[in-house]
């Protein structure tokens, strides 16, 4: 990943297309964008591998956006967060395929999710990483943005629960899930 990052970057050099002195800049920004990317395809073969792509692709799109705001555990190398990005995925396969599966504990399952989900935002947010201080201003932003996106998509997850989607809500619930352990993990890890 990282040569592919550096041919591009090269490239866009060479042909003077950016300046020498972003270069690094360019590097960061690519490797970022194909490890998105790398991500993107894992949750997406997955989902499809799975018989699961509402499920998945509504996880992947609650997790995303709340955890780019809330914060939580980010592995050290690449290899260990598409990893860990797997096994996540693979986990909320398992865990919607139950849930789906299992009506009577749905309702109670849901709303016990949404609690301990907005109860972890609301003790944690945001969740600072040590590659990646806050200044005051920013965490005070991210914290207030965590806690909008979290209260929008609990809304959303309860409406597309009333209104009959539940594997979309199903994936909500495996995001909650995921991200409120994700934070929990790297509130542990943080040295004090």
């Amino acid at each position: 990943m990282h040569r592919l990052s550096l041919l591009l970057t090269n490239k866009l050099c060479a042909e003077q297309i950016i300046d020498p002195d972003d270069k690094e800049l360019y590097l960061y920004g690519f490797e970022i964008t194909i490890a998105n990317m790398i991500n993107f395809l894992i949750m997406l073969s997955i989902g499809l591998l799975g018989d699961a792509l509402i499920e998945i692709c509504s996880f992947y799109v609650v997790f995303i956006s709340t955890r780019r705001l809330a914060g939580g555990y980010h592995a050290d190398s690449y290899k260990k967060c598409f990893s860990l990005f797997a096994l996540t995925n693979l986990s909320v396969l398992l865990f919607t395929k139950v849930f789906l599966y299992y009506g009577k504990i749905r309702r109670p399952f849901l709303f016990g999710a949404i609690v301990f989900f907005a109860w972890m935002v609301y003790k944690n947010a945001p969740v600072e990483h040590e590659n990646r201080p806050f200044t005051k201003e920013e965490a005070v932003c991210f914290r207030k943005k965590s806690l909008q996106i979290t209260f929008f998509w609990i809304i959303t997850g309860i409406l597309l629960w009333r209104m009959g989607f539940e594997k979309i809500s199903a994936g909500f619930i495996g995001a909650f899930i995921a991200v409120s352990v994700y934070m929990v993990v790297e509130r542990r890890n943080r040295p004090v």
